[in-house]
């Protein structure tokens, strides 16, 4: 009996030792002969001053022999580092993370995009009435956030090798964003007693990484505006890319507290700036109402009449 117990003891223990040593032969050969060490390296030349909290890099196979799905590496700060990853070929973005604004969405290389939660149009005054007026171009558009600075770059298709020292990969981000800067002098009664914002209709709701351009529905975002001067009020955004070619007609709305707007057509400006980083409209005349101390009070249920202006550039 004992002879048998031990019999029996020695089979299960010669068992395990041959499943152990079956697993670990695996696992070593699964990653050192498939997986290498890859450096990734950001070159800033085209943006000097870019300095990002962190910066998201996705790798997508680009064929089925290449090992595992998507997969997601961050760095710290602008620099890069190395990453291990499954030899194979692959197509690759990257972007700026680290945001407040910026929302990531999509699964593949083709549709990976970057985009913004939806806001009410008057958030920049910190008012949320649904029944605000908008510009006949945009009405029905959705209404979401200006994104932070966004910077990006795609790779298309590259092979990593298995057993191959010393390879690595770089981008060469750009500024995907377009900032936009609102200036309007001669404004009549300004005073402190009347909070403005402003929204600006038929721009692009993301940004497609791969592609390297708008993304999505056309949406209106609104716009944060102030007094910086005694009849000048100034306000800076970004939109997503700029839109040379497009055919849509972009309206810019200044709300008042005491529930007056202005809709001024800046198409033009917007089309024709020559910078794809920055568009100035510039505008000069907008005769606000009277304040009459009631303010966007629950008891006032009705706008006044809009005014379309004709743009006077400065």
């Amino acid at each position: 009996m004992n002879k048998l117990i031990f019999r029996a003891a020695a089979a299960v223990a010669s068992l395990l030792c041959l499943l152990l040593t079956s697993c670990n032969h695996r696992e070593l050969c699964y990653d050192h002969e498939h997986w290498i060490d890859l450096q990734v390296a950001f070159d800033w030349s085209e943006e000097p001053a870019a300095a990002p909290a962190t910066m998201v890099v996705w790798f997508f196979p680009a064929d089925a022999e290449t090992e595992g799905g998507p997969r997601s590496y961050e760095f710290g700060g602008n620099r890069g580092g190395t990453i291990r990853i499954p030899a194979g070929k692959y197509r690759a973005v990257c972007f700026n993370g680290g945001t407040e604004t910026l929302l990531e969405r999509g699964s593949a290389f083709d549709n990976l995009h970057l985009t913004t939660e939806s806001q009410s149009l008057l958030e920049p005054m910190h008012r949320s009435l649904a029944n605000a007026p908008r510009p006949e171009p945009g009405k029905d558009q959705d209404v979401k956030g200006s994104p932070e600075t966004l910077w990006s770059s795609t790779l298309d298709v590259m092979e990593f090798l298995p057993a191959t020292a010393g390879q690595k990969v770089t981008f060469t981000p750009t500024q995907s964003t377009t900032s936009v800067h609102v200036v309007i002098t001669g404004v009549e009664n300004l005073t402190s007693d009347i909070a403005l914002s402003a929204a600006i209709t038929g721009v692009s709701e993301s940004w497609l990484v791969s592609a390297q351009r708008g993304h999505g529905k056309d949406v209106t975002m609104p716009v944060a505006i102030s007094a910086t001067g005694d009849d000048t009020i100034e306000g800076e955004f970004n939109i997503f890319g700029h839109c040379h070619a497009s055919e849509l007609t972009h309206i810019l709305t200044i709300y008042t507290s005491n529930k007056y707007y202005f809709n001024f057509d800046v198409t033009d400006v917007m089309h024709e700036s020559p910078s794809s980083r920055s568009i100035e409209i510039r505008l000069h005349g907008l005769r606000l109402p009277h304040p009459d101390g009631t303010g966007m009070s629950p008891s006032i249920t009705d706008w006044g009449d809009g005014e379309r202006i004709d743009i006077d550039m400065l």
